[in-house]
């Protein structure tokens, strides 16, 4: 018998590439004896791209092949897999090197190949990987002097301040300076990356017009006017798509760190980052299908956790602080998810409330959780949670993919 389940995504800048690995092992699982069907996704932050890209393969499950990744023509006539789409699509995202994806060059390998493209080809493109790989390592080796406790200080630029230079500058060099734009926008980045692997347009065709079932996702933000959690729905009413649906804008405002990009605005409010509200929603993942499919409600939700519930040391660098606060912000939000979830599944054991299995009402739902190793967790600063270095990354999605393999044995599923 097939267990449905539903995935929810923590974020955590690029240490969710792990949750990328994570993904990526469960996709590719080949279910021996106990299948299992993935019926809602959710996420946050990074988490939230990756459980779109998830979703977004999945829910092209059978389609006919177009030609690129995502969205690309084999010529064969070939339809696409589900789980391997999704697979493809949430490992290329963190792997492709920035502008076509997440992942950036150690500085040393972008200086070398913007100095072979200067003798063979165009060199525009290498000297923006060269640039990007800079930045991120200027970061990396900055960013623990700016938030010494020797100094006390916490140099944080304003996001808004960033986008009106690069606009100033842009209207006064007579030309777009898109590259620079993009470098130093992060909103106006993830968004176009985003679109370069999904088609939002046909996101929201596909989901008007499904007559059957097709998997849920659910994406956390915060509005900043109304104070409130925001869950942006996949299941979301047609007429309402662009407020409360899935857009580039609403998982671009489930990313928006305030530190780093400008709040998000869609419909009459602003959103950040759902880090500071569900990381991730899980709450309504047990009713993810109430409304139109309620015998696909998941059986079992399987959290891909980052951000560590303890801490060994007394946090004391300005970085430090500001990481541990914002990590207790998300877990302690979902901790409390976790056992409102928990406490029905008591009540139900005792017999105190009655379970029903036609898709309404009370049911048991089994929570499980994938954890980093703790080898990799003890290594992890702050500020790699703003590395993209290909290495780092690619550390990270093995970790992923042997946690979740590892999770997914123990478990009975392979």
């Amino acid at each position: 018998m097939t267990v449905r389940v539903a995935i929810a995504c923590q974020g955590g800048g690029s240490h969710t590439a792990f949750t990328a690995g994570a993904l990526k092992a469960i996709l590719e699982a080949d279910p021996g004896t106990k299948p299992f069907e993935i019926v809602a996704v959710s996420g946050t932050s990074g988490g939230a791209i990756c459980a779109l890209l998830t979703w977004y393969g999945l829910i092209r499950d059978g389609r006919r092949q177009n030609g690129q990744l995502g969205n690309g023509d084999t010529g064969n006539g070939d339809t696409i897999d589900g789980r391997t789409e999704a697979a493809a699509l949430v490992s290329e995202f963190w792997t492709r090197e920035w502008p076509e994806g997440n992942a950036t060059l150690s500085s040393r390998d972008a200086l070398r190949g913007f100095a072979e493209s200067v003798r063979t080809r165009d060199p525009r493109m290498a000297a923006a990987r060269l640039l990007d790989s800079v930045r991120n390592d200027l970061v990396q080796i900055v960013g623990p002097w700016m938030s010494n406790p020797a100094f006390g200080i916490n140099v944080e630029l304003n996001p808004y301040f960033i986008s009106n230079l690069v606009e100033l500058a842009s209207s006064r060099s007579g030309r777009p300076l898109e590259t620079v734009r993009r470098m130093w926008d992060a909103q106006l980045a993830i968004m176009e990356l985003l679109a370069s692997f999904v088609d939002f347009d046909d996101v929201k065709k596909t989901m008007a017009a499904a007559d059957g079932f097709l998997p849920a996702l659910h994406i956390g933000a915060v509005d900043v006017l109304g104070g409130g959690f925001k869950v942006f729905s996949s299941q979301a009413d047609p007429a309402l798509w662009r407020v409360d649906g899935i857009t580039a804008e609403t998982i671009v405002a489930s990313t928006a760190l305030p530190t780093l990009m400008r709040a998000v605005a869609v419909g009459e409010s602003v959103y950040w980052d759902g880090l500071f509200s569900q990381n991730p929603p899980i709450h309504d993942l047990p009713d993810a299908h109430s409304g139109r499919n309620p015998d696909n409600n998941p059986e079992e939700i399987w959290i891909i956790r980052i951000n560590p519930r303890r801490r060994v040391e007394e946090p004391r660098n300005t970085a430090d602080i500001h990481d541990r606060r914002n990590e207790l912000a998300g877990n302690l939000s979902l901790q409390h998810e976790i056992r409102s979830i928990r406490k029905i599944n008591d009540l139900l054991e005792n017999g105190v409330i009655d379970e029903r299995h036609d898709g309404h009402g009370y049911r048991h739902v089994e929570i499980r959780e994938i954890e980093m190793s703790p080898t990799l967790a003890g290594k992890l600063e702050p500020l790699s949670k703003l590395d993209r270095k290909t290495e780092f990354i690619h550390r990270l999605i093995a970790d992923g993919e042997r946690q979740a393999a590892a999770a997914l044995r123990a478990w009975g599923y392979v």
